[in-house]
């Protein structure tokens, strides 16, 4: 009688534990797909801008040189003038 109740414990013990172990392996697996889908998302986007980069620019030649630093890329206006500025707070303070 007594050997029939301890089997019965322990059926239901492992009971619980297999339905933990599920569903700790499905939780498992769903932050899987979801951190998968984050980080295929995010290659995505480089692969995408990448192409972009190879798009928009001559394979043969590098930036252009800017008058103001020598040989750096081609400002916009606005980062132009915002470039200027900087220079000229770095002559003002004696930094080059």
């Amino acid at each position: 009688m007594f050997e029939a109740l301890k089997t019965t414990k322990r059926l239901k013990d492992m009971a619980e534990r297999l339905e933990t172990v599920e569903r700790d392996f499905k939780r498992l697996r769903l932050e899987w797909e979801d951190t998968y889908d984050r980080l295929r998302v995010l290659m995505q986007r480089i692969a995408k801008r990448a192409q972009r980069v190879d798009e928009g620019s001559p394979e043969d030649t590098g930036p252009a040189p800017s008058p103001e630093t020598g040989n750096g890329p081609v400002l916009s206006p606005h980062h132009q003038t915002i470039q200027q500025k900087i220079l000229e707070r770095r002559r003002r303070s004696g930094v080059q």
